[in-house]
């Protein structure tokens, strides 16, 4: 494979998708689903970190507005201007406006605009709801992959806001979440188990319990564990988290500026959700947002969330290291 960066349009189950590869990654988006990612492969070990639909299910377009369950549960989707769905109420001239955002934003059901411009992909898309634009350029260096992004506010009132990255990690047990600084205790999003604790509790981390002989949560358990826990960081002083997988020594690595993101959501899925079916999930989300919980009004209430002034632009920048040995977070 060449070292050199390639970068090609393909056809994946009636969808258009751009794949960007050199020696060490291969990533590829899905520009009509949201601008998902739904490859991210070392190409050194042939290693596929993101999770994959089921074998039997294909891709299908969503609808604005749409339940995020009800279609694909797989890949790295954005989350815009909330996770959870939420009611958002501003201000414009003497008049007081309410607006509802779905669940899991306005970004992930629609289908993106893109311009490729040499080894760089540009993606954008627009609100809904509330005028702003959303971009984001994508480009590998070495072994990483890095997003640059970039919020406009094309109104003539400020705008308050949740940005969440939302990548869905393939696991398996004894998979471990790293963070550059070490976290010792989380907020409560939710949990499919009720003795962990209600929502806005502050737990310990990485037991989510004060008698240190339960279920570690940072060590990926077998799926039967039945388990299922949304939680979140305090802000953080240093961006990076990581998902190592010891048998082969490989793992993930997210890193950012923690002045522009500084919490991660950990979506600790261990077979313990959709708590209504049988067919339960398996997988981590390592989600670096700018603000928490997943609700964006929620948020507001506790002034942990983002706020866009009239007619400005806002950037910040995630990079994903796929690495092999000697990883850095500890």
């Amino acid at each position: 494979m060449s070292a050199e960066p390639s970068i090609s349009v393909e056809d994946c189950d009636g969808f258009t998708t751009i794949r960007l590869s050199n020696r060490c990654i291969t990533c590829r988006l899905l520009p009509q689903i949201g601008g998902k990612m739904i490859e991210l492969r070392n190409n050194m070990t042939g290693t596929q970190f993101l999770l994959q639909p089921p074998p039997a299910r294909r891709y299908r377009q969503p609808y604005y507005g749409a339940v995020f369950d009800d279609f694909d549960t797989s890949g790295f989707d954005e989350c815009f201007p909330t996770v959870e769905a939420s009611r958002y109420r501003y201000c414009k001239g003497n008049r007081i406006l309410e607006v509802e955002f779905p669940d899991h934003g306005e970004l992930w059901s629609r289908e993106w605009h893109f311009h490729l411009h040499g080894q760089i992909v540009h993606l954008w898309i627009d609100g809904v709801r509330f005028p702003y634009r959303f971009e984001k350029i994508l480009q590998l260096q070495g072994n990483a992959v890095v997003i640059h992004y970039r919020l406009q506010n094309r109104s003539e009132v400020g705008f308050d806001y949740l940005w969440s990255a939302h990548p869905l990690l393939r696991v398996v047990p004894g998979a471990k979440i790293l963070f550059k600084k070490k976290v010792q205790e989380v907020f409560l999003n939710w949990s499919s188990d009720s003795q962990l604790g209600d929502y806005g509790e502050i737990l310990p981390w990485p037991h989510l319990n004060r008698n240190r002989d339960r279920l570690d949560f940072s060590v990926v358990p077998p799926r039967w564990v039945g388990k299922a826990v949304k939680c979140f960081t305090p802000m953080l002083s240093e961006g990076g988290v990581g998902l190592h997988y010891p048998d082969d020594d490989e793992a993930i690595l997210f890193e950012f500026d923690a002045r522009d993101i500084p919490y991660v959501g950990l979506w600790l899925c261990y077979g313990g959700w959709p708590v209504d079916s049988p067919q339960k999930h398996y997988t981590v989300a390592l989600e670096p947002a700018c603000g928490r919980p997943d609700s964006l009004e929620k948020a507001m209430q506790r002034n942990e969330h983002r706020r866009i002034a009239p007619g400005a632009t806002v950037t910040w920048w995630l990079k994903i290291r796929l690495v092999q040995g000697g990883i850095v977070h500890q």
